[in-house]
C-alpha cells in the first residue's frame, strides 16, 4: 500500500466509522442522501490515491496491475467446476491467506463483456472496506444478476455494492476523462448519451455501465434501485 493511501485512510478514519461503514449492510434506499454524499467523496478520494497519470492516461484502465501491487496473483478457472460458494453467476473471487493474495477470475467467454468492470468492483470492495487491515483472511467476489447487475452480495443489494459499482465506474472512467470527453463531444456536435456504444468501447464496459457514468457525472441519485 503506497503512502499517500496509508495517510488518506488515516485522514478519513472518523467519516468512515461514523457515516460510511456502519451503513454497508443497509439496502441501498434506505441510506440518507448525505450519507450517499459522504461515501462518494471517500471513494473519490480512493480513486484519487490509486491512479496515477501514467494510469489515467491508457485505456482500458490497467486494473488487473493495481491489483497485483497489493499482491494478488491473477488465476483464470471455471468457478462452477471449482463449488466455488458464490454461485454459477460468480464472475471472480478474491481469496486472501497468510502467505498468498489470489483472484480466481472465471474462465467463461460469456463474462468477457463485464470482466473489468468485475475487477474493479472488486477492487472498490477491497479498498473501501479497508480489507487490507484485516489480520483474518477473507473471501469475496463480485456477481451477475439474471438483470446485468453487478454485486458484492448474493442476498440482496445493500449500499457498498453500489459504492463499489460507482468506485468501478469512476475509476474505469476517470473524472477528468469524462469532463474532456463530454467538452470534445459537446464541440463536435455529440452528445455522450447518444454515442454510449462507441464511448463503451473505448473503455471496455458495456454500454449499460457508461450510461450509468453519464448519470453519475450528472448528478443523478443511486444506480442500483430506489
Amino acid at each position: 500500500m503506497n503512502n499517500k493511501l496509508k495517510q488518506y485512510y488515516k485522514r478519513k478514519e472518523q467519516d468512515y466509522n461514523l457515516y460510511i461503514q456502519p451503513f454497508f449492510k443497509k439496502q441501498i434506499c434506505d441510506v440518507e442522501e448525505n450519507t450517499l454524499a459522504k461515501a462518494r467523496e471517500y471513494i473519490d478520494g480512493l480513486i484519487n490515491c490509486i491512479l496515477d497519470d501514467k494510469l489515467a492516461g491508457n485505456f482500458p484502465i490497467d486494473v488487473i496491475s493495481i491489483l497485483k501491487r497489493f499482491g494478488y496473483k491473477f488465476y483464470e478457472v471455471d468457478l462452477v467446476k471449482y463449488s466455488i460458494p458464490l454461485g454459477e453467476k460468480t464472475i471472480l473471487v478474491l481469496g486472501e491467506g497468510n502467505s498468498e493474495k489470489k483472484i480466481f477470475l472465471s474462465e467463461s467467454s460469456i463474462y468477457n463483456e463485464v470482466k473489468l468492470v468485475a475487477i474493479s468492483v472488486c477492487l472498490g470492495d477491497y479498498l473501501i472496506s479497508q480489507r487490507m487491515f484485516d489480520k483474518d483472511p477473507f473471501f469475496t467476489g463480485c456477481l451477475i444478476s439474471k438483470e446485468g447487475i453487478l454485486t458484492v452480495h448474493d442476498d440482496g443489494i445493500k449500499f457498498l455494492d453500489e459504492l463499489c459499482y460507482e468506485f468501478a465506474l469512476k475509476l474505469l472512467i476517470p473524472d477528468v476523462i469524462y469532463l474532456r470527453l463530454d467538452s470534445i463531444g459537446k464541440a463536435a456536435g455529440i452528445n455522450p448519451k447518444d454515442s454510449s456504444d462507441t464511448f463503451a468501447k473505448i473503455f471496455e464496459v458495456r454500454n449499460v455501465d457508461f450510461d450509468n457514468r453519464v448519470k453519475l457525472a450528472e448528478g443523478h441519485g443511486i444506480l442500483y434501485g430506489a
